[in-house]
């Protein structure tokens, strides 16, 4: 009787023939199983729509020197001088 009720405190018994069985309690299983699925396709899911996505990146528009000149001399880097004298080295290049 002993080895008996010992079995059945120690999860011998209770663990493995008893009503827990069945209802799938006793090894750990529960509500979360079905979630862990979901967060993992949810995952995936979104790393591939990133993965997809990013390779789709704009390339920047090129900016013509002229318009590169134009704001240096709006941030104040050139003097008027210096963006006049850029400007008609510009327009030589451009004109070749």
């Amino acid at each position: 009787m002993m080895a008996m009720m010992g079995g059945y405190w120690w999860g011998g018994y209770s663990e493995m023939m008893g009503p827990q069985m069945m209802e799938w309690t006793g090894m750990g299983y529960g509500w979360w199983m079905p979630l862990g699925g979901v967060i993992f396709l949810v995952i995936l899911i979104v790393g591939l729509y990133l993965v997809f996505t990013g390779s789709r990146t704009e390339r920047p528009r090129s900016v013509s020197a002229i318009e590169i000149l134009k704001e240096r001399y709006a941030k104040g880097e050139i003097t008027e001088e210096q963006y006049r004298e850029m400007k008609k080295e510009i327009e030589k290049i451009s004109k070749r």
